[in-house]
């Protein structure tokens, strides 16, 4: 009895320590792989979709390819959000803040050409606008800046009286005394136009920026390129039609890549620190393996997340605030990352020593990053 009770008291000893060594050995392996993630780039997914925003604040088009700089998208010759709608008085930008500017989610551009100079503007009511570059003689640069979040744009061209008057009375706002309010359309001009946008993404963000970064943008809020994964928008659609709200989509959130990823986890762009897109040598255990054109290839910075207004919770269809109040409620409530600042997606920069270099995406790219744990 006493010999059959020291053998199993053996094996149990044998037992734990086997054990204790398997999980040391699982816990450093671990440890190992999460360094090895944030210091390598993995395979995370591929595009699924991609989008341009040629006129800030209103409706996007889907692209099926695209080319990315350091300022951001292009598409047929044209930036992403290229134009801006501004207070003729106040000269303030339309943003989704003033009640008046919700309306613009309504208006969809289509491109004349693919030589960047002709884009129409389409609206519910309205003969369709055409903004010719080549024959517009009233073209005149603006003698004052166009705020943008905190980051002026200068040097911007006012695209004329046509324009002016036909996007003044598309909003058909009126004032105190009953008085329709004016409103124009300016243009960056990538030869004379010039935006930095550092100083206003520093004053969203808790961290120090990097001053590695290319912030040089065109009219969008912040980093050159925004982004999310389709995992986010699904969990976020969930949760609101599940609570019997609507669903959104891009048009919402107006990211310029969404990727379908590997994880298939919510908001795993969020620990995204780099980001490289395109087809790209040999992959071996979804690591990037002996490719010197990836090595050779430009990244994408997470410079940080995107902060949200109120232009999620605007119905695209009808041009008015949701009466729920989502999806805003749903961000407060499950993505506030810093004082008073919900978000969804990321904004994404090219390093200072990348700018003028071109990243060629396309849909069904694979998209690889670093993955900081």
């Amino acid at each position: 009895m006493t010999s059959k009770l020291t053998i199993d008291t053996d094996d149990l000893k044998n037992a734990l320590i086997a054990t204790s060594l398997a999980v040391g050995t699982y816990t450093l392996v671990t440890a190992l792989k999460r360094r090895c993630d944030s210091k390598h780039y993995k395979l995370v997914g591929h595009v699924s979709d991609i989008m341009h925003f040629p006129v800030k604040g209103v409706r996007g088009n889907h692209l099926n390819n695209a080319v990315l700089t350091n300022r951001g998208m292009i598409s047929d010759g044209f930036y992403d959000r290229s134009f801006v709608v501004f207070h003729e008085e106040s000269r303030e930008m339309c943003n989704s803040k003033l009640p008046y500017s919700f309306c613009l989610v309504k208006i969809q551009v289509k491109f004349c050409d693919s030589t960047g100079t002709c884009v129409v503007l389409s609206a519910p009511g309205c003969l369709d606008l055409k903004i010719d570059l080549k024959t517009e003689a009233e073209h005149f640069q603006l003698n004052f800046p166009v705020d943008i979040y905190g980051s002026n744009a200068e040097n911007l061209f006012d695209t004329g009286d046509k324009s002016a008057d036909w996007i003044t009375k598309f909003i058909n706002h009126t004032d105190d005394n009953g008085e329709i309010v004016k409103f124009r359309i300016a243009r960056f001009d990538s030869q004379k136009s010039q935006r930095n946008a550092k100083s206003s993404l520093q004053n969203q963000s808790e961290k120090k920026l990097s001053d590695d970064l290319n912030y040089d943008v065109t009219l969008g809020d912040g980093g050159s390129l925004l982004l999310y994964t389709n995992a986010s928008l699904n969990k976020l659609n969930s949760d609101l039609t599940k609570s019997g709200s609507m669903a959104i989509d891009n048009n919402n959130f107006r990211a310029n890549i969404i990727v379908e990823s590997v994880g298939n986890i919510p908001f795993e762009e969020d620990n995204w620190s780099e980001v490289k897109i395109g087809n790209f040598g040999q992959i071996c255990k979804s690591q990037v393996k002996n490719s010197e054109k990836f090595e050779k290839s430009v990244s994408l910075k997470n410079v940080m997340p995107c902060g949200r207004c109120n232009l999620p919770g605007i119905d695209t269809e009808t041009g008015k605030q949701r009466k729920d109040g989502q999806p805003t409620i749903w961000l407060k409530e499950n993505r506030t990352l810093g004082p008073d600042s919900h978000c969804f997606g990321s904004f994404f920069a090219m390093s200072k020593s990348d700018a003028g270099k071109i990243i060629e995406v396309g849909i069904g790219d694979p998209v690889y990053a670093k993955v900081q744990i």
